[in-house]
């Protein structure tokens, strides 16, 4: 079964990573909150997130989970590829989210972790306004 999952971009702390995520189609971190992203699988909607800015790009999870060095030390960076991916023209306000997601799931949306699952039907509704907006 298709899941959704909002990633934070951690721009605010490590601007050149959002960068890469971007360039490279992928989803990254590292550290305390590196194995958050081993939750995503394969065929996994994601939806990559920019603190105060809101949904910035989008795609499907290739599932196959990459382990690398980083900083001098072994196995912190895990990443993964996202297929069919998506720049987002206009990003879709952290305000807009919320509401949308508190009227068709009667929940709110975690920004401020690394990933944070989306319910169906809200994940389902981003994409509609996406493919409305770009």
């Amino acid at each position: 079964m298709k899941r959704y999952y909002l990633v934070n971009t951690n721009n605010n702390y490590r601007p050149n990573w959002e960068r890469q995520m971007l360039r490279k189609n992928q989803v990254t971190a590292a550290y305390g909150p590196k194995e958050k992203t081993d939750v995503i699988k394969r065929g996994d909607i994601v939806f990559l997130y920019r603190n105060c800015v809101g949904i910035i790009a989008y795609g499907i999870a290739d599932g196959k989970l990459i382990i690398r060095n980083f900083e001098g030390y072994m196995d912190e960076q895990h990443l993964m590829h996202i297929d069919r991916f998506r720049i987002i023209k206009f990003p879709i306000k952290p305000s807009e989210v919320t509401k949308l997601s508190r009227k068709l799931a009667s929940t709110g949306i975690f920004y401020a972790r690394t990933v944070s699952p989306i319910r169906p039907q809200v994940g389902k509704a981003l994409l509609g306004l996406f493919k409305q907006r770009n």
